[in-house]
């Protein structure tokens, strides 16, 4: 939920602020603003955007999926009631090499699948690594028939951010994560 923000009008440059447990990699704090400007508190939601609210996974029952390239894959089919609409998702199941992936979506208003099969990329960040050059992380890049994008990771770091989401385009936005560092300089008032 705090990418949301930046979508907002007027949140180009938007920078997260957030105190992690160096352990257990949970978020304790966090507090979104740009830099030189005031910072405001960020509710943190506790689980993943698969639970339901009292923080017990949906039941689902596991199915095979085919990807676009005709390979079949286990997934967990996931369907959820907001009101009197019902959304069904096909969701990487549980060890399997994609578990936790949105591979199709279907229900009142959306309707995308995977496009193409996931595909192994180095997402380029604005850090500088060994000899001055940038750093990249491994991750998955997925295409969706609604013409969205998102690259996952499974950098502890990113994890913290957004559950390991590294881009997401959709249209009209771009949302892309250009750092990730334990030693950063703070760029953030924290007053």
């Amino acid at each position: 939920m705090t990418l949301a923000f930046a979508s907002m009008p007027g949140a180009k440059g938007l920078t997260m602020a957030l105190v992690v447990d160096k352990k257990t990699f949970e978020v304790l704090s966090a507090r979104v603003g740009v830099p030189g400007g005031a910072l405001e508190d960020v509710k943190i939601m506790k689980g993943t955007v698969f639970q339901k609210p009292d923080g017990v996974a949906p039941a689902g029952a596991q199915e095979e999926f085919k990807l676009p390239s005709g390979k079949k894959v286990m997934a967990e089919v996931v369907s959820t009631k907001v009101g009197a609409r019902t959304y069904t998702s096909w969701i990487g199941a549980e060890g399997s090499d994609l578990e936790g992936v949105l591979l199709k979506t279907s229900g009142v208003g959306v309707n995308k699948e995977l496009s193409e099969d996931p595909v192994e990329i180095d997402h380029a960040l604005r850090d500088k690594g060994l000899g001055g050059k940038a750093r990249t992380v491994v991750g998955i890049k997925l295409s969706y028939s609604d013409k969205s994008e998102m690259v996952l990771t499974k950098d502890p770091i990113s994890k913290c951010l957004a559950y390991g989401m590294l881009l997401t385009k959709g249209k009209g936005f771009t949302m892309t994560v250009v750092s990730l560092r334990t030693d950063a300089k703070p760029t953030l008032t924290w007053k």
